[in-house]
């Protein structure tokens, strides 16, 4: 199985994934990204900030750049409209 590298970049700080990991596929390898984008959001929400333009840079074997996971891949933001408290009997 080939090996990936997702390489995240948040908060103005590029992390690079000096070890990879395997997975069958690029798109297994994108899924798993996608996770660990929405996981690394999450932390930040929980602590109050929400940077928006974070992303994770897949690599293949070559350390070839093959795929850009973005924020927008990761979560879609919806906006429903206010629903008014039912009034009592």
């Amino acid at each position: 199985m080939p090996c990936f590298y997702l390489h995240l970049s948040v908060g103005g700080v590029f992390l690079p994934d000096e070890e990879g990991m395997v997975f069958p596929t690029l798109e297994v390898a994108r899924q798993a990204a996608i996770f660990g984008l929405r996981d690394t959001l999450a932390g930040e929400i929980w602590e109050g900030e929400l940077d928006i333009g974070s992303f994770i840079e897949i690599e293949d074997e070559r350390q070839q750049l093959v795929d850009t996971v973005r924020f927008a891949d990761a979560v879609m933001i919806v906006h429903s409209p206010p629903v008014e408290r039912p009034s009592k009997p």
